[in-house]
């Protein structure tokens, strides 16, 4: 048996492996029939009766075949090619489910199951057709088909369909993903479908090219609902499946199988055995799925039809929907045993334990499903699945197939042509069209009709430009714009291609002149594009119309592509000088990077004589590079050292020419002059930066417990084998630089595997949160000792040298300003600065950067000047501006400023807007106002004008404009973000930056190996790889197929306007997710666009191009670095620190700590934090390098920019505004206990700021005040308003706008003079026409003035009547309108002189109507948002501005501010007001804003190379301001971190003391090593010795001795081994000592070793107790108080370790040695000098009273020089003397600093008589006497009080009452109200607090008897209060009543008719008023009033009144009506009060 399984192919492993899993008998049957060469049956499980399938079992053998597999497609190319060995590997190809290289995609289908999900096809209805397998593996669907059947299949893996291709040339197969095909493919195209979906959540990068279905992310689902698409209606789908499809549950599952439903039907499934994928490497339980796409007349209603009725008629079938399949109708199709998958465990699966045949298997799934949908409650037939007949056609793939004896044949090529109708198709037959065809030009000959028929019929024959034409044609709604659209289409594919071939080098001369006659053709037909509205420019398929539309403008002139002038290249020029001018003009001026003493030599004119480079040595003003090529000295000096630095070093060792060698030194010197030198002390090391080489790192751990430690990778070595043969193994190399290499040498389990783990990058994890904890711990502790280890590293220069190269060799160059010399493009009107001029040769020399300058610095005409700058010097040909859509008229103007008219007019190109001309053509232009209205003028008197603007935004023009860019010279393209998101890019574009990226992130993760898909790969990992491949091939937001590819249109630069907007490109990974204090927004999908198009611009243009312009470059956290400067800069920038990722980067500058934070719910926790930033020299050399930050003070003396007068405005709030303060505080603490999911803290917050401003805002209503003149009017147009109102809300779960409707019932209230209206803040608007209606005026309402509105208001009117413009920022846009009316209302200003700037005022044009109108004066005052903070020019005679709310970020405050604070505003101050809420969370938030700024200010500034996080505890912060009491939370807040960090200090202190404990260990058994040693030895020769004697004996007496001769063997070898044994325990008892010793002296060095640090070198004189306690000979120790010796001092003497006891002397004791054991010893450690031992002698009695002092014993000089260590018992009074010499009374625990205790001498009469009036001041200002009592009582006796009484002034009854009369007539007669109630209500709230104010002033002290007098005065006021109320009352209702019926009219229903009418149930009444009643859409009619009777039916139309309504219209002019406004909401019928009621009542009756 062994002979036989050793001469097997298979290795014995494998077969004894695959022995041991066998779970059935047949598997070992199988096994033993391939291992003995016994042939198997065709039906056998795994073979069925087709050639496909495996022959070999496990997974060595599975590799070694699909390596066989990969080697035979390397040499074969066709089918032919195929030997019969070849076809019998190729069909055994597997794929790499399971194996080494895993893939979550190829687990391929066992034959049998293919051959049987074919019958269940068979038996569904199909027989025959085209069938689509959308993942066919290595093909055996295909290898398995019926006949009758073609296959259009295709994989994303090119091995498995390349062999599917080979094995199957009949079918038709591809390699590209699904979603290639499913977009590129019609619907409706397949006859059926069938294949093995692949599973998983990782849909990779191709996801993307499937917008519609990118949200799916599921591919299972993905696969199945796009299959349903392609096939035609009634077609079937049989599908392998994961479980998941049918018998999931939950609602994402329920909505899925719906949409399938509505699709097609489920007719059935089958569940497969457990082990039916087995040899696959996989036993995962799946299910064949059987679908029925529905019919066309299903499909085309099925939305339209209730879902009522499709879940009734089964089309929704209950059952599948809701997962329940299984447990119901398909138990029958379980194959075997079903064990369902555990709920609740993680890892459980489902189980079919089952054994079935191959034959077995098949029949099974050959089941005939039946429908279960009721067709007939539809009314629609159940759909056929198509069967074809013999002779039958059909089109697959473009080829033509006919039916011929069951089988499709692709249709020869007869000789004789087939005929065709030429009328239809164009050519009479079919090899004529073809012919036609192959041309654009013989397309044409076609009609659009034509062309749509050959499209229909013979699609094969036309070229995918010519499909692209038919189909776009066919989009056009008119049947007339048809044919010019497909002739434009052709004619456009043509000119493409002609500008290919030029771009190629192809002359095209003769094409170019035919083009031409062909466009003017078409022109002088059709007229141009852009003249008809019709056409319907958009989709995919109109590119080439945008070609053919851009060839011509609309003046008839051709492009530049066409007419061929299109220019490619950009101009230069030069002119010579000297040597050290030469240079620099040639590198300035000539942009020559490249100078060589050639270029020198032709334009030097000096009597140098010029040979050689040396002979240049001397000029100081240039400088050499080894290279040759020579700059100019600053140049050379600056910029990226770095391969200056190695260059030059290199040459001083190697040229022979001394000259040169000095030159070179110098320039080396000058260098380092310029660079920023970190000290070495400032450079932090981390065990996982990348900087520096690993063999550091590797070092640290074998000398700090891991001897084995190693870096390297595995790789293929070739190893020598002893019998000379070589083999090829997989090993560890070390290698210390490998970028994907791993740590070998560390245990795997426990701390160690973790650590392990933090050292590759992951993230230190563990199933308890205290092993979490403790782990951190450990690392923090090893990333401590590593930074110490490295800085007294040997090394430690040369990596501080290496450091600095790294991270500081960024020079900075002083660029210079003057003029760019690019005047032939300017206007003159606008000159650029000189900072300006700098910071365009800065960005344009560097390629890449952003220019950070200050808001109102000029960035725009910085822009502008190097988007022209880089077109003169020929660096970029083409540049696109991005800018945001406020600002794009903005940009025009400015650009119209400053260049020249005819460089503006032919090669600046605007997106999206375009001046307004004339009929001649000629631009309009109009004046510039200034400030004051007045027009601007040029430096020479003339009007300042600019153009009238028309915008083009319409998607016709927009497609116009962005084809006619890639044919224009135009040299600068503006167009909105929006816009430049829309364009497209080309699939290998994107792939080229997923690559890219990916490998980037898995590099740094030391997964490169992943990134090429090579080495090994699991399941898991394969899964990343996709996930990753998925993000970073997200192109972010949608495209719009119509417009031209990025690539077409020519940009090499790009720069983008306010470019912070594009910051989030990148997330955090893994590392930094979870790190708190870390803002980690998620990615933004137009900084994820833009970033892919920066990468591709970057790409093309050697890294250059790519430009920013912002105000804020970081607005939130450092690390937006480097999001930021991802954009602009190269990768490689980066690597030179080892950061390729956002987690690099923080690995590399961010200082993680572990740190205690709180949680919202007030849980404190330990977690990873960022606790602040290092390497900042390294981070701000980076960020400098490529953005230049300026502020106004940066430049003062070269613009005028107004000086910012900030000032916090806090205002008290109200008390109603207190009150429901209060309430939120306690909803935040609600939300915090609770845990609510309803609520949030932020929702809180954003509550507290609309409050703090407006109650109003906060209720979400709107308060109108009126005149009480507009009485009447208002309560009839109350009438007419809504009582609901519909708003738009955001549904939590689906994250959808959905539409809510509110229910307010407006509230009318009089008061007195006014009218008050309170409504729904969203019915603002119905108010405002209510009014108008009404005839009320707008000036004439008001609203509530708040406290912040009051202030605002105070200081609007200050700057207003200066006459100054103002600006008011408030994010409650609702309100806006309502604070224009409030200003109005109490400021001198009209409606038209204040605007409002938010997305609904102020949307496009409107915008810049409103900056215009405020710049020039028309407008005073602007109420704005968010809206206003970019890109608004508001900046003309600003002289304030007013934030009613705060933002969140300082770069918000910073761009608001910057509307008025910036160039271009000439008053010399803008006052800037922050209106805060007193104790609100406003202060906090302002706070928290300037904190912000000035810690981010300093990152980006200073010179620490190290800073604190300044978000470190931002959230606790924000928590403390919405608790009820702030401070005392912010206190209870500090005292939990407190407790929470002293535990964690004494853990600390526990594992240093544990640490010494180790210590003492390992030295003593080092101590006592070689004594062991010999200890042992004796006790194995004893034990030799006594076996050998023994076993002589035995010998002797003739037993046997192979027991004994094993034991001396064994013990012998011991013996041999025991040097080697001591040795080994050595080495790890050393390695112990180092690692203890480390961590220690790294504890000292932080200053928190627990003990003397003499212990680390001498622990000997120490022990540990039990407890942890450490004692030490020489400390002093004093007893707990809950000793016996309380108190009592010792010093111990001597330690002895063996007992854990100490030898002691107690001090003041009798005696002097004690032995105490140190278990549980109630002591603690103290320091005291012996003087202070001598004094805690005498003092440690215990706490005394003040009181007692005297009688204590110590005397006044004791107690003078040792007062502050006498101990007063708590809370008890003493008496001290201030630094001011006045007397204080004190708590003994609440001594102020600048007090002394004061000596008690209570005999003394001044000590008394200081006393005494101290305790009567004391009382009066409120005090309580309880701290005093005892102390007064020790003092001067028990009857002090009587004394006490002396010292007060007490007021008498009548005093009090005379100060309270007076109080109240003062605050009486302060009131100037007419009416008297108003003077008594306004004098009940002031006069008590006068009163009290007059008494104390008085000087009394019985402020007790005073409190009591006023409540009972104020009870007697406000019963006068009561009496006048209601005689007011009684006087106005009798006045009403008796102005009624003064009325000449008057009239009323007699009581006894009234009666009648009710018994009917009917009332009747007249109308009182004047009023105005309208019926539906009818005219309003007006009635007097009394001349209306109105009769109301409780019945309504069921009642009398209904019956005889038409009676009642017709003979009384009866009229119906719900508009009644005295009684609103009630249906009545009302007539002419003339009516006789008796008669009408008759009739009704």
């Amino acid at each position: 048996m062994s002979m036989i399984l050793e001469r097997s192919q298979e290795p014995l492993g494998e077969i004894v492996n695959e022995v041991r899993q066998a779970q059935a008998f047949w598997q070992i049957e199988g096994l033993f029939k391939r291992l003995f060469g016994i042939p198997t049956s065709p039906d056998s499980y795994k073979q069925g009766g087709s050639p496909y399938g495996l022959k070999v079992r496990g997974k060595v053998a599975r590799e070694k075949l699909n390596e066989q597999c990969r080697a035979i497609l390397e040499r074969v190319t066709s089918a032919e090619e195929l030997t019969p060995e070849d076809r019998e590997i190729l069909l055994q190809y597997s794929g790499r489910g399971g194996l080494t290289v895993n893939s979550q995609y190829e687990y391929y289908t066992p034959t049998p199951v293919a051959e049987g999900v074919w019958g269940a096809m068979l038996a569904n209805g199909f027989a025959n057709g085209n069938v689509l397998d959308p993942c066919c593996g290595s093909g055996v669907f295909s290898g398995t088909k019926p006949g009758g059947v073609v296959m259009t299949a295709n994989d994303l893996d090119p091995t498995g369909s390349r062999i599917a291709a080979l094995l199957n040339p009949e079918d038709h197969i591809s390699t590209q993903p699904f979603e290639r095909v499913a977009t590129s493919v019609a619907d409706d195209t397949f006859d059926s479908a069938i294949g093995n979906v692949p599973f998983g959540n990782a849909r990779g990068a191709s996801m993307h090219e499937d917008p519609a279905y990118k949200k799916e992310r599921l591919i299972e689902r993905y696969f199945i609902l796009r299959i349903l698409d392609k096939i035609k209606p009634g077609g079937l789908a049989c599908l392998v499946c994961p479980t998941n499809i049918v018998g999931n549950t939950g609602r994402r599952w329920e909505e899925f199988r719906i949409a399938l439903s509505k699709k097609a039907e489920f007719l059935g499934a089958h569940k497969l055995p457990s082990k039916t994928f087995s040899a696959q490497g996989t036993d995962t339980v799946v299910d064949v799925v059987v679908l029925r796409k529905h019919g066309r007349d299903l499909l085309d209603k099925i939305e339209d039809i209730p879902f009522d009725t499709l879940k009734r008629a089964n089309v929704v079938w209950d059952e599948f929907v809701k997962g329940r399949y299984w447990a119901g109708e398909g138990r029958q199709f379980i194959m075997g045993k079903y064990i369902p998958k555990k709920a609740g465990e993680r890892f459980s699966r489902e189980i079919v334990d089952g054994e079935i045949d191959s034959g077995a298997l098949k029949a099974k799934l050959a089941q005939k499903f039946s429908s279960r949908i009721d067709w007939d409650a539809l009314d629609m037939a159940e759909p056929i699945t198509r069967a074809y007949a013999e002779g039958d056609r059909r089109s697959i793939g473009e080829v033509m197939y006919e039916l011929r004896g069951g089988a499709w044949e692709r249709v020869q090529e007869e000789s004789r042509e087939v005929a065709i109708d030429a009328s239809k198709y164009g050519a009479a037959s079919v090899e004529t069209l073809e012919s036609l065809l192959k041309t654009p030009a013989g397309a044409l000959s076609l009609s659009a009709e034509q062309a749509f028929a050959v499209y229909k019929v013979y699609p094969h024959l036309l070229s995918s430009q010519q499909v692209d034409a038919v189909l776009f044609a066919l989009g056009q709604a008119k049947d007339s714009c048809r044919e010019q659209v497909y002739r434009g289409s052709l004619i456009g594919s043509m000119i493409a291609k002609m500008g290919a071939d030029e771009e190629a080098g192809a002359d095209v001369t003769e094409t170019r002149k035919a083009l031409q006659e062909l466009v003017v053709g078409e022109i002088e037909k059709y007229g141009h594009p852009s003249n008809n509205s019709a056409l319907a420019l958009m989709g995919e398929h109109s590119r080439a119309f945008g070609v053919f539309q851009g060839a011509v403008r609309l003046d008839g002139t051709f492009s530049d592509l066409l007419a061929g002038t299109l220019d490619k290249r950009g101009g230069r020029e030069y002119d010579p000088a000297n040597i050290g001018e030469i240079v620099s003009y040639l590198y300035v001026r000539e942009d020559r990077q490249d100078i060589t003493l050639e270029d020198i030599k032709a334009l030097y004119t000096g009597p140098m004589a010029l040979k050689t480079l040396g002979d240049l040595a001397e000029c100081e003003s240039i400088a050499i590079d080894p290279d040759g090529t020579i700059s100019t000295w600053g140049r050379y000096c600056s910029g990226d050292v770095l391969p200056k630095l190695t260059s030059c070093a290199e040459a001083i060792k190697n040229v022979d020419d001394p000259r040169l060698q000095e030159k070179f030194r110098k320039q080396v010197e000058g260098i380092r002059k310029g660079m920023v030198n970190t000290a070495t002390d400032d450079i932090a090391f981390g065990l996982r930066d990348k900087w520096f080489s690993k063999k550091y790192i590797v070092e640290f751990l074998r000398e700090n417990g891991y001897p084995k430690a190693s870096f390297g990778t595995y790789r293929d070595v070739e190893v020598i084998r002893y019998d000379g043969s070589v083999e090829v193994e997989t090993r560890f190399v070390e290698d210390f630089d490998a970028e994907d290499g791993e740590f070998e040498g560390i245990p795997g389990s426990h701390f160690d595997g973790q650590f392990k783990k933090y050292l590759e990058g992951g993230t230190v994890t563990s199933s308890t949160q205290e092993n979490i904890q403790a782990y951190r711990e450990q690392v923090s502790s090893f990333e401590k000792m590593f930074n110490l280890w490295m800085h007294q590293h040997p090394d430690i220069d040369e990596l501080a040298e290496k450091f600095n190269l790294c991270f500081n060799s960024y020079v900075p160059y002083e660029h210079d300003g003057s003029s760019l010399g690019i005047d032939d493009i300017l206007s003159g009107e606008i000159i650029p600065h000189n900072y300006q001029n700098a910071e365009v040769r800065r960005l344009s020399e560097q390629g890449a950067g952003i220019c950070g300058f200050g808001v109102g610095l000029g960035k725009r005409f910085s822009a502008l000047a190097l988007a022209g700058y880089n077109f003169k010097k020929g660096r970029a040909r083409r540049t696109c501006i991005v800018v945001p859509s406020a600002v794009l008229e903005n940009w025009y103007h400015e650009s119209r400023q400053f260049y020249s008219a005819e460089y503006m007019d032919t090669h600046v190109f605007f997106v999206g807007l375009e001046p307004k001309r004339d009929k001649d053509g000629n631009i309009l232009r109009k004046p510039i106002l200034d400030e004051r209205g007045e027009p601007r003028t040029t430096r020479n008197g003339e009007p300042l004008l600019q153009d009238q603007i028309v915008f083009k935004s319409a998607p016709q023009d927009i497609f116009e404009a962005m084809w006619s860019i890639p044919q224009s010279n135009f040299s600068l393209v503006v167009m909105t973000k929006e816009k430049f998101e829309r364009i497209p890019l080309r699939p290998s574009t994107k792939k080229a930056y997923t690559d890219e990226m990916v490998s980037r992130h898995l590099m740094s993760e030391r997964n490169a190996d992943k990134a090429m898909a090579t080495g090994k790969k699991s399941y898991k990992e394969d899964k990343e790889l996709l996930n990753l491949q998925s993000r970073f091939s997200d192109e972010g937001t949608q495209k719009k197929g119509e417009l031209p590819y990025l690539e077409d249109m020519g940009f090499d630069s790009i720069i983008t306007d306010e470019s912070h907007f594009f910051k989030n490109s990148l997330e955090a990974g893994k590392t930094s997710q979870g790190v708190a204090y870390m803002p980690t927004a998620p990615t933004a999908q137009i900084a994820v666009d833009m970033a892919m198009k920066s990468h591709y611009i970057r790409s093309r243009t050697g890294g250059r191009g790519v430009y920013g312009l912002t105000a804020t470059p970081v607005t939130n956290s450092p690390l937006e670095i480097f999001n930021m400067l991802s954009l602009v800069v190269s990768p490689d920038e980066f690597e030179r620190f080892g950061v390729r990722t956002v987690d690099d980067f923080v690995n590399v500058f961010a200082d993680i700590q572990t740190i205690f934070k709180q949680s919202v719910s007030g849980e404190v926790k330990q977690t990873l934090g960022i606790t602040g930033f290092k390497n900042l020299d390294g981070l701000r050399n980076l960020f400098h390098k490529y953005v230049s930050v300026k502020t106004v003070a940066d430049v003062d003396n070269e613009i005028h920019v107004p000086h910012a007068e900030e000032a916090e405005e806090v205002v008290a709030i109200s008390e109603e505004q207190a009150k429901l303060y209060a309430q939120l505080r306690k909803r935040a603490k609600s939300i915090v206990e609770q845990k609510s999911k309803d609520d949030s803290i932020f929702s809180v917050i954003r509550d507290m700021d609309r409050l703090t401003t407006d109650v109003d805002m906060y209720h979400h209503t709107m308060t109108f005040n009126f005149p009480g003149e507009y009485k009447i009017a208002v309560a009839n147009m109350v009438q007419g308003l809504p009582t609901s109102v519909k708003m738009s809300v955001t549904n939590e779960e689906t994250g959808k706008a959905e539409s809510q409707v509110v229910e307010f019932e407006p509230e009318l209230i009089e008061n007195g003079d006014t009218v008050t209206l309170v409504v729904h803040e969203l019915m603002e608007e119905a108010v405002l026409m209510a009014m108008r209606e009404a005839r009320i005026p707008e000036d004439r309402v008001s609203h509530p003035i708040t406290p912040k509105y009051a202030k605002m208001l105070e200081n609007l009117r200050r700057h207003f009547e200066a006459g100054g413009k103002q600006l008011i920022f408030t994010e409650e846009k609702s309100q806006h309108h309502k604070l224009k009316r409030i200003i109005v209302h109490h400021l001198p200003v009209t409606v038209e002189q204040i605007g409002i700037i938010n997305a609904d005022d102020a949307k496009g044009e409107r915008l810049d109507k409103i900056s215009k109108a405020y710049n020039a004066g028309q407008i005073k005052i602007v109420v704005a948002n968010k809206k206003a903070e970019v890109g608004v020019n508001l900046q003309k005679g600003t002289v304030a501005i007013h934030h009613l709310t705060l933002p969140w970020t300082p770069a918000s405050i910073n761009q608001r501010n910057g509307r008025g604070v910036r160039q271009g505003n000439k008053v010399d101050t803008v006052s800037v007001y922050y209106y805060c809420g007193k104790g609100t969370f406003d202060s906090y938030r302002k706070e928290l804003l300037q904190a912000k700024a000035d810690w981010i200010n300093e990152l980006l500034t200073g010179t620490a190379s190290h800073a604190k996080n300044g978000d470190l505890t931002g959230m606790e912060e924000m928590l403390d301001m919405l608790s009820d009491d702030p401070e005392a939370a912010k206190k209870a807040r500090a005292e939990r971190l407190a407790a929470e960090e002293m535990k964690r200090a004494e853990a600390a202190k526990a594992s240093l003391v544990n640490r010494l404990q180790v210590l003492i260990s390992v030295r003593h058994s080092l101590a006592t090593l070689d004594q062991r040693k010999e200890a042992r030895a004796q006790k194995i020769a004893s034990e030799i010795q006594s076996l050998e004697g023994k076993m002589d004996r035995a010998r002797f007496a003739g037993r046997p001795t192979e027991a004994m001769e094993g034991q001396i063997a064994r013990l012998k070898a011991v013996q041999s081994n025991l040097d080697s044994a001591f040795d080994q325990e050595k080495i790890k008892l050393e390695s112990r000592k180092k690692q203890a010793e480390g961590v220690l002296r790294l504890a000292e060095k932080e200053g928190q070793l627990p003990f003397d640090s003499k212990l680390i070198d001498n622990p000997d004189e120490s022990i540990v107790s039990t407890s942890g306690e450490v004692f030490t000979v020489g400390d002093f120790w004093e007893f707990n108080p809950t000793s016996k010796l309380a108190g009592k001092i010792f010093k111990i003497l001597a330690v002895h370790p063996e007992s854990r006891s100490i030898e002691v002397t107690v001090m003041g004791d009798g005696y002097s040695r004690k032995i105490l054991s140190t278990t549980k010893l109630d002591a603690m450690r103290v320091e005291y000098s012996e003087s202070e031992l001598s004094l805690k002698v005498i003092l440690s009695s215990g706490p005394v009273y003040y009181g007692d002092l005297p009688k204590s014993g110590i005397t006044k000089q004791q107690f003078l020089d040792h007062v502050d260590e006498i101990s007063f018992y708590t809370y008890s009074g003493v008496v001290c003397l201030a630094e001011d010499g006045e007397y204080a009374l004190v708590a003994s625990n609440n001594i102020p600093e600048n007090h002394t205790i004061v000596w008690p001498e209570p005999e003394n009469e001044d000590f008394r008589k200081h006393v005494f009036e101290k305790v009567v001041a004391h009382v009066r200002g409120g005090g309580s006497m309880w701290t005093f009592d005892t102390m007064l009582r020790e003092l001067f006796g028990i009857g002090y009080k009587d004394e006490l009484e002396k010292y007060k002034n007490n007021a008498t009854e009548a005093e009090i009452l005379s100060i309270l009369a007076s109080a109240w007539e003062d605050a009486l007669g302060a009131e100037e109200s007419d009416s008297k109630e108003d003077c008594y209500r306004q004098a009940l709230l002031v006069y008590a607090l006068r009163a009290k104010q007059a008494f104390i002033e008085g000087g009394f002290d019985n402020l007790h008897e005073f409190s009591r007098a006023e409540v009972t005065f104020s009870s007697g006021k406000r019963a006068e209060l009561a009496a006048l109320e209601q005689e007011r009352r009684r006087e106005e209702e009798k006045r009403a009543l008796e102005a009624l019926k003064s009325h000449p009219d008057y009239k009323e229903v007699p009581a006894d008719i009234a009666v009648k009418f009710e018994e009917l149930g009917l009332t009747v009444r007249v109308n009182t008023t004047d009023i105005s009643l309208r019926y539906r859409n009818y005219r309003a009619q007006s009635f007097a009033a009394f001349a209306r009777y109105f009769i109301n039916d409780r019945a309504g139309i069921g009642g009398p009144l209904n019956k005889v309504k038409d009676i009642l219209k017709a003979r009384y002019d009866a009229k119906f009506t719900k508009g009644w406004p005295e009684y609103p909401g009630m249906a009545w019928w009302h007539m002419p009060a003339t009516v006789d009621l008796n008669e009408i009542y008759n009739l009704i009756a």
